[in-house]
């Protein structure tokens, strides 16, 4: 991934949000299982090719730093925070020696890699011995991986409550995101997935799960009008499914991203709620008004429903529908040909 700064941000914002934190572990992560497997596909083809904005990494960067703070809430002793920041930072350097350990530097990078793995075990260790009881209670930020039909799952859930049988997972988003129907299914999956794991990992039941909705764009005057959240963090129960039929999903959508991986992208096309789409849309004004009075789904729907609910002197205006994350928010569509094809009106 390559970055640019088009908006000329500070260099403290641009090395903060632009920090790999990230270690690979397994074939494919939780998130990416639910996603487009075409998408997954193009990402890890062009992966030397993307490129992202600063600006637009902020929300994540901003969902890090809030992970951070209640991630440590509940541990007060300072040489525990330090202790857990150095293993992580032991971690993130040893994966970048192995990354990196090739050609005349390899076993040099190697041995260094070692080195910090060892440190890092050595900090956790100090955290599992002398806050024992608080392990015992509750799991942070864990990172899961078992294999599913061939293939070595990744997951990584933000707090697990043992004693209370109890998952949750904080999301930093919009309004929108909340109101959303397909973004609630995604987060459903996830919680799901996530439970399926601790049980087939830890042998442990999740009884209860739930989704901290930290909102960005909270209005007060708003609070709790139609589906409108009643508060600017709200937590959300999330329904927990069978684990079988969790994990026939799970085989499913790994079957899925393996067809594509073998056949290629064209053997996969993007699904409605993939591409964010939005249908063609008839909308009745009053004429030469800025406001719709309605919002209609076919020509014909508002043909009668104008000729119902107005004088007749009211328009009809019509609106293309689009697929925005292909148009906006998607990093390959440039190299996409289902959506190099909508563009040409040929789907």
């Amino acid at each position: 991934m390559r970055y640019t700064n088009n908006q000329n941000l500070h260099p403290l914002i641009v090395k903060a949000a632009t920090r790999n934190t990230y270690v690979s572990k397994g074939e494919i992560s939780v998130t990416t299982l639910i996603d487009s497997p075409k998408i997954a596909f193009l990402k890890k083809r062009y992966q030397h090719h993307l490129v992202m904005d600063v600006e637009d990494s902020l929300n994540a960067l901003e969902g890090t730093m809030k992970h951070s703070l209640l991630e440590l809430a509940d541990i007060s002793n300072a040489d525990a925070l330090k202790a857990m920041e150095f293993a992580e930072v032991m971690k993130r350097y040893e994966h970048k020696y192995l990354k990196n350990a090739k050609g005349e530097k390899e076993i040099v990078r190697r041995k260094y890699a070692k080195k910090l793995a060892s440190m890092a075990e050595f900090a956790e260790d100090f955290m599992q011995q002398h806050f024992k009881d608080f392990r015992e209670k509750v799991m942070l930020e864990e990172v899961m991986t078992y294999k599913f039909n061939g293939w070595i799952l990744k997951g990584q859930f933000d707090r697990f409550e043992v004693e209370n049988k109890a998952l949750i997972d904080l999301k930093v988003t919009t309004v929108w995101t909340y109101k959303n129907k397909t973004e609630h299914k995604t987060y459903s999956w996830q919680q799901n997935i996530y439970a399926l794991m601790i049980k087939k990992i830890y042998n442990l039941d999740v009884d209860k799960a739930s989704l901290l909705f930290w909102f960005r764009d909270f209005q007060k005057i708003k609070r709790g009008q139609g589906l409108y959240p009643p508060a600017k963090v709200w937590e959300y129960p999330v329904k927990l499914l069978p684990l079988d039929e969790v994990e026939d999903y799970v085989i499913e959508r790994i079957k899925l991203h393996q067809k594509v991986e073998t056949e290629g992208e064209d053997s996969y096309e993007c699904t409605p709620e993939e591409r964010w789409a939005e249908p063609d849309m008839w909308k009745v004004y009053k004429k030469g008004g800025q406001r719709a009075k309605m919002t209609l789904y076919s020509e014909a729907e508002a043909e009668r429903w104008k000729a119902e609910n107005t004088d007749g002197k009211d328009e009809i205006r019509f609106f293309k529908g689009r697929s925005k994350r292909c148009e906006e928010y998607c990093l390959v569509s440039q190299w996409c040909n289902q959506f190099k094809k909508m563009q040409k009106g040929l789907n």
